[in-house]
């Protein structure tokens, strides 16, 4: 599986490509191979991606996730992405709110799940969090993780670039 997260960032991890899962929460990640996985853009607009320090998560999907933020050169005499305006109180100061989420593969959507609540800044909700699982024909998963208005349903076809949901903040 790849683990999307979509919350004014997104999370990508990664499952064995005959759909089976590669590791369980309580075996090292250092026992399997995981392989490169080239997917389309999941943002119109600028953003950075990044990996979860070793050993500050304790779930699978964060372990082998990745981190997407829409960001913005808001100097470009310092060309330093920023993730937020104002102080980032605000779900509506950080630049992805409500962001498109595009699909980032053709393959068809297994699971679609939404959290009705709205996390704060920085603040954790109940968990998980809205998610859409994209299968592809190989059997690479992809979950697109915290998004939010939703626009496809379990059974929907997608290919590279469709609008799926929006970013949001819950889970």
């Amino acid at each position: 599986y790849v683990v999307v997260h979509a919350a004014l960032a997104l999370i990508i991890g990664v499952h064995g490509t005959s759909g089976q899962q590669v590791a369980t929460d309580n075996q090292s990640l250092n026992e399997y191979e995981i392989s490169a996985l080239v997917i389309h853009p999941i943002f119109e607009r600028l953003f950075v991606s990044f990996e979860h320090p070793k050993g500050s998560e304790n779930t699978l999907g964060a372990r082998l996730g990745r981190d997407f933020m829409v960001a913005s050169l808001r100097n470009p005499e310092k060309p330093f992405p920023i993730a937020y305006k104002n102080e980032g109180k605000r779900n509506e100061d950080w630049i992805g709110w409500r962001q498109k989420v595009l699909s980032p593969m053709q393959g068809k959507v297994t699971d679609v799940y939404k959290n009705k609540e709205t996390n704060k800044p920085g603040e954790f909700g109940d968990p998980p969090a809205s998610s859409i699982t994209i299968k592809r024909k190989d059997g690479v998963h992809v979950v697109l993780a915290h998004v939010r208005e939703i626009k496809v349903r379990e059974g929907d076809d997608v290919k590279p670039g469709d609008f799926l949901a929006r970013v949001g903040n819950n889970g």
